[in-house]
This record gives structure tokens, C-alpha cells and sequence, in this order.
């Protein structure tokens, strides 16, 4: 065994065994690590509905876009599109430059309008002579006559399908969107009212300032009030903070244009309406709450500029009452009338969705959300199907997806790598010992 240890010829090929087993033991190591760790997703083809949560006017006109944006190159495509019946009518539909118009042969149907059902259905094409459709762009477009209700209409995608030139489903991840409804009398308050004061008058001729302890509240109708007061100089960014337990609003924010000295925000939770209230607000309310910062005839826009009041609404309630987060509003009454101001969401955790709304003032407020539309049985019909089978030949019959294709074979893939991984460490462990015990004496 010396001898042949000794030998120079077997030194030199055992030395080259050896780099190339310590060059595959470092590569086996680094396809190892990759292996155990997951794969990065893949980017996944999208079909979204615009608009996502535009405020449109009661008996305006709008249009609706569909597109869509491929990660995978498609021949066809086909969907529908539900809304709420009693809030819009679909007037007509349009292609969009997704198919190239006039630049890509392909065959398109529209699809049809159905009013009465709230639906547009059966839109659909397919190109011609193996063109794949890899860029984004907008399927159809269809416009909307919005109608004298107010109210929030989902815009909701239904049985969509894309297909490649096999007849083989692409995965697509739909986002629906919606529109909100307002009428000419719930038209965003404006920054300048005509009541005494300037824009940021309180309603109604009054009601209690916010510095003061005096309220127009029943007390049996306050369930909670909570009162903060900060001292507040020229040209700075003024914020209330508001954390007790039952109260939506979170915090106020404004920013101060004059040197104020102490001044105090007021916050009312009230179980029912207020009594400076005439009447009930569109919605269905979540809660009412009367808000006053300083006393009458601080908050103007001579003092103060860029209102905004955070909020938060419970996940649970507004799941449990059928409604979506989109549909929230703060509605603000001032002489007389509610009017809706801007709100929009600004976060969410487990328990709450978070809000802010722009206002010109301080009054008694409304926290209130609009139903959505039930959704109508998705048709499982599939015309595309047998129009890209014509076209392009007769489809796979695979029953299996590909998204869950795809899945199967990654994990195969990973677990294959891995056992090979630990095989090869294995034997090349085996033949390090061997060449140990061959340099012994």
C-alpha cells in the first residue's frame, strides 16, 4: 500500500480527484442552499377593472376600462362584467387596443348588454395566423350612464379566461374596482361657504365650541366625549391625538396660520342623530359624532388651513353589514345639508380600516357606508374555448391548471434536488474517508 501511495503517477491523478471532488462538494453545498430555500414567484398575468373607487356624478356619464397585463403570452381572452342595476346602465362597449385593433388580425366579440341583470357578457377574442398578445393594454371599454341614486356600485369580473395557442388556460389574477354615486346634493362641501364666519363656520348657526363645556347634546344621547388641548402658535402643523376606547375618530390634523394660545378639540360620540341634525345622511351610519375645535369663529380660514380628521372603522362591521372598505364616507351637515367630503383609506391592521377625509370645517359628522350589489351566479360558459380550439387546433385535455401544474413541478423539483443533493454529499463524503485512510501509513 506504501508503494503504490508513494507512487508519483497515483499522487498526481489522486490529487486531481481530490480538487474535482472538493470543486463538486462546494457546488453540491451551493445547489443545496438554493434548493432548500423557496423559489421566487413568478409574475402572474392580471385583469383589472378601472375605475378602482372614482366618485361619479348622479346622472353623468363615465366609462369603464377593462385591462388587461400578461405575464404570459395569450391568443384569447374572454370575460364579463357585473354591476349594480339600480345605480348605472351600461350604454355601450367598445374595443380597447389590447388586440391591436386594425394591426393584429383577430376575431372580437363585444359581448351583450344586459340591464335588466346588471351585466355585460360573453366579451371575448381571439387572434389570427399565431400572433400571441405579450404587451399590456385595455380589453374593452364601456360607457356608463350613472343614475340618480346614490350609492357605491361595485364593477365586478366574472368567468375570465385567458388561453394560449394550445387552448390551455393562463392564470389570471382578477381586481375588481367600483364607483362611487353622489348627487348633485351630496357634492363635495367646497372651502367656501356662505355662512357668517368664512368656510369654517360651525353649522347650524353654532352649537358648542370646542373650548367650551356646554353642549346642545341630550346627555342621554352622548355615549362618549373625549377632549384634548394644545397650545398653538403661527405656521406650525397643529394634531389632536384622540385613544380612547369606542371613539372612531383618531386624531385631527390642521395646520395653524395665527398664534392661538391653548386650544381645545371636543369630540361627541353620539348614539343617535344629533339635535343641531335635520335629517339623516345617505347610508347606512356607523356613527355619529360632533367635532368643534376652539370656540365659535376660531376655526375659519383666516386661522386655519388643510383640515383633516383620521378615522377608523371595525373589519367585523363592515363585513357583518355587507360592505366594502371603498364605500366609506365622513359626511359633514352644514346649513342644513349633508355634504360628503373626501375620504379616502390610508391603512388597515387586523381589527380596523383606517381613513382620512378632508374638511372645510368643523360641525356635527356622519360615518357611513353604502351597500354592495349582490353578485349575480358567474357563468361557466366558455365560448372561447371552442373559437381558439377552430382557430388554433384542438386543445389539451388537461384537467389540471397550470398555475397547479406549475406548483406540483416546482415542489418535485425541489424535493428531487434536494435528496440528490444529500445522495451526492453523501458519496462524496464516502470517497473523502477512502482517500484519508489511502494516505495512511
Amino acid at each position: 500500500m506504501t508503494g503504490i501511495k508513494n507512487d508519483p503517477l497515483f499522487g498526481q491523478i489522486f490529487g486531481q480527484i481530490t480538487r474535482k471532488i472538493s470543486l463538486v462538494f462546494a457546488l453540491a453545498l451551493l445547489t443545496l442552499t438554493c434548493l432548500t430555500f423557496p423559489l421566487p414567484a413568478y409574475a402572474q398575468t392580471s385583469a383589472t377593472v378601472y375605475p378602482s373607487g372614482q366618485d361619479v356624478y348622479a346622472n353623468s356619464t363615465f366609462s369603464i376600462y377593462v385591462d388587461i397585463e400578461p405575464a404570459t403570452p395569450f391568443v384569447g381572452a374572454q370575460l364579463d362584467v357585473q354591476f349594480d342595476k339600480g345605480l348605472i346602465t351600461a350604454d355601450k362597449v367598445e374595443e380597447g387596443g389590447l388586440f391591436g385593433r386594425d394591426s393584429i388580425p383577430h376575431l372580437l366579440n363585444k359581448g351583450s348588454i344586459d340591464n335588466s341583470a346588471g351585466t355585460v357578457t360573453g366579451s371575448y377574442a381571439v387572434t389570427l395566423g399565431g400572433t400571441s398578445i405579450s404587451s399590456p393594454g385595455t380589453f374593452i371599454r364601456i360607457d356608463c350612464t350613472a343614475g340618480s341614486k346614490e350609492g357605491y356600485c361595485p364593477l365586478v369580473l366574472s368567468n375570465v379566461i385567458l388561453s394560449d395557442s394550445q387552448g390551455r388556460p393562463i392564470p389570471v389574477t382578477v381586481e375588481n374596482g367600483g364607483v362611487f354615486i353622489r348627487s348633485e346634493a351630496g357634492n363635495q362641501e367646497g372651502t367656501n361657504e356662505s355662512s357668517p364666519g368664512g368656510g369654517n363656520a360651525p353649522a347650524g348657526g353654532g352649537g358648542a365650541g370646542g373650548g367650551s363645556s356646554a353642549t346642545s347634546e341630550d346627555a342621554g344621547n352622548i355615549c362618549l366625549k373625549e377632549v384634548k388641548g394644545i397650545q398653538v402658535l403661527s405656521n406650525t402643523t397643529v394634531m389632536y391625538r384622540f385613544n380612547e376606547q369606542g371613539n372612531p375618530v383618531e386624531y385631527i390634523s390642521y395646520h395653524s396660520l395665527k398664534n392661538a394660545g391653548q386650544i381645545t378639540s371636543t369630540i361627541e360620540v353620539l348614539n343617535n342623530l344629533s339635535a343641531t341634525v335635520t335629517h339623516t345622511p345617505p347610508g347606512t351610519v356607523y356613527r355619529h359624532v360632533n367635532i368643534w375645535v376652539g370656540k365659535q369663529g376660531y376655526a375659519t380660514e383666516e386661522n386655519i388651513q388643510g383640515t383633516v380628521i383620521g378615522f377608523r372603522v371595525p373589519k367585523d362591521w363592515i363585513m357583518k353589514n355587507g360592505f366594502h372598505a371603498g364605500s366609506i364616507r365622513m359626511y359633514r351637515f352644514n346649513e342644513g345639508n349633508w355634504y360628503e367630503l373626501q375620504t379616502g383609506i390610508t391603512g388597515e391592521d387586523a381589527a380596523f380600516v383606517f381613513f382620512e377625509a378632508d374638511t372645510p370645517g368643523f360641525s356635527p359628522f356622519a360615518i357611513t357606508a353604502f351597500a354592495m350589489a349582490t353578485s349575480s351566479t358567474q357563468s361557466n360558459s366558455n365560448p372561447l374555448e371552442g373559437l381558439v380550439a377552430d382557430v388554433y387546433g384542438t386543445a389539451e385535455n388537461d384537467t389540471q391548471s397550470e398555475a397547479a401544474v406549475s406548483d406540483q413541478e416546482v415542489a418535485g423539483i425541489q424535493a428531487l434536488g434536494q435528496n440528490s443533493a444529500f445522495f451526492l454529499i453523501a458519496a462524496l463524503l464516502f470517497v473523502t474517508a477512502i482517500g484519508g485512510f489511502l494516505r495512511k501509513e
